[in-house]
């Protein structure tokens, strides 16, 4: 088990490096995303914010007398870890340090240090698990989920039965009323490649806590409007992190890949999870901007990862409404709480995946995907929005631009996806000199200067004009 409230990813300031894989010192490297988090100060920021922290006592109660069997987490004096006065002295002994020596108190390098010396006796996973949550009675019809089924017959494309398992969290009310959900889950249990679990089935005590310490601030409503939209789409998008733990927990996993339900992959993800294990990440997901995470496809290493950022959750928004406003203003999510989370702990606890044109060395992920690529090819990327928001939107109305609102939002980002170039299409597993030669029976995949993109984030939900096979595919017509 781990001590959430004391471990941090130290660098060593003395040298300033960190060792790789073969224990060779190598600069650090910082970017965009890792410099923003050292301007944030995110752990002297919570505890300043601390003096209107109106912990939620039934939870906080619980922490403090070791509710939870494991002990992970919870606070000796029934507040908030990072509420606690030698928290403070910590932070600011640690931010004294980092003024002195220009160094982040965690590290962005390529691979963290505390990890790095136990990679040679790891064993690299064959099988890759997948964790999908369509949480909720609300699955057809606008603001539903049901295309997580289509995601679902995309990932089978690249991942046969034989490497994956699918899981899947999903309400019994939709198991049992949805004919189109009934047949896949009929076709994959015949072989034993899914498992279908009912959220209520799982809870956990600190799932039921995150219930009780839950409050939104600013409304999502996927859908329609405030009155018509999904009105449960806040509290679900982040109690889903409590349904992959209790998966994890239930099923014996590790190093399992989680996608947002509105996700097309394009190969096979267990080089991904490779990657993630030799840079040493307990999580590891992708970026958009500086202002936060999208979880769009998020690997993670095992259960008690996964824990350690539901508790750190859970403490935050037993705080209350007003200290989370004080942390974030705006809109508050699981995408800003998953950057404040990166912000306290770096990148041992959260690492990235490859998601925009970062110089070489800046994120490890890139550098494993193709350390062994014969020749050299540019890294591969997933889409964290980007080409999922402009060509689904400019399909759906049937034009070659999205929507005005979706041109402007690629403004700012790290990756701007924006035409010229346009996403070319290819024919998976071809040399690429004749991949752009397509037949019928071809898989389709997507390109973009020069690169593969391992997935795309289909925000209209349209995601049969983006399959692999099949005469739906908009480039196809």
């Amino acid at each position: 088990t781990r001590n959430t409230h004391t471990e941090r990813a130290v660098i060593d300031v003395s040298t300033g490096s960190e060792g790789t894989t073969d224990s060779a010192p190598t600069r650090v490297l910082h970017n965009a995303w890792s410099k923003a988090a050292i301007d944030a100060n995110m752990g002297l920021k919570l505890h300043s914010a601390c003096k209107i922290c109106k912990y939620n006592k039934l939870y906080m109660d619980g922490r403090a007398s070791g509710g939870n069997a494991d002990g992970i987490g919870g606070s000796r004096k029934g507040i908030p870890f990072f509420c606690e006065d030698t928290f403070a002295k910590v932070e600011t002994e640690k931010h004294q340090q980092d003024e002195a020596t220009n160094f982040a108190r965690f590290s962005f390098s390529p691979t963290p240090k505390n990890n790095h010396n136990l990679l040679g006796a790891v064993q690299l996973p064959q099988m890759v698990p997948l964790i999908l949550c369509a949480i909720g009675q609300r699955f057809e019809g606008p603001g539903g989920q049901a295309y997580v089924l289509e995601s679902i017959k995309q990932w089978r494309l690249f991942h046969p039965a034989s490497t994956s398992t699918i899981y899947i969290v999903l309400d019994a009310e939709v198991l049992e009323s949805s004919e189109a959900v009934k047949a896949l889950v009929a076709s994959e249990q015949a072989e034993g490649t899914i498992k279908v679990f009912d959220p209520k089935a799982l809870w956990t005590s600190d799932w039921r806590a995150y219930f009780k310490v839950f409050y939104i601030q600013g409304y999502m409503h996927p859908g329609g409007d405030r009155s018509t939209g999904n009105k449960h789409f806040n509290q679900h998008v982040s109690e889903r992190f409590f349904a992959i733990e209790a998966v994890m927990r239930k099923e014996n996993l590790n190093h399992i890949i989680h996608m947002e339900n509105d996700i097309m992959t394009y190969d096979s993800l267990l080089p991904t999870v490779h990657a993630a294990i030799k840079c040493g990440h307990e999580m590891a997901t992708t970026v958009i901007d500086k202002k936060g995470v999208i979880p769009s496809v998020l690997y993670v290493k095992n259960a008690d990862a996964m824990r350690h950022f539901n508790v750190y959750l859970n403490e935050f928004l037993s705080c209350g409404l007003d200290f989370g406003k004080s942390i974030q203003h705006g809109y508050a999510n699981d995408m800003t709480y998953l950057k404040n989370y990166y912000q306290l702990y770096g990148s041992t606890y959260l690492g990235l995946l490859p998601s925009w044109l970062h110089e070489e060395g800046e994120v490890c992920t890139a550098g494993e995907l193709t350390k062994h690529s014969t020749p050299k090819e540019p890294f591969p990327l997933f889409d964290v929005a980007s080409f999922g928001q402009w060509y689904s939107f400019a399909v759906a109305r049937n034009k070659t631009t999205p929507p005005e609102h979706i041109r402007n939002a690629m403004k700012g980002r790290y990756l701007d996806a924006t035409p010229p170039p346009q996403l070319q299409w290819r024919a998976y597993g071809r040399s690429a000199e004749d991949s752009a030669l397509v037949c019928a029976e071809d898989k389709l995949v997507p390109w973009w200067k020069g690169r593969r993109l391992l997935s795309l984030h289909i925000h209209a939900k349209n995601l049969n004009r983006f399959r692999s096979l099949g005469d739906t595919h908009y480039a196809r017509r």
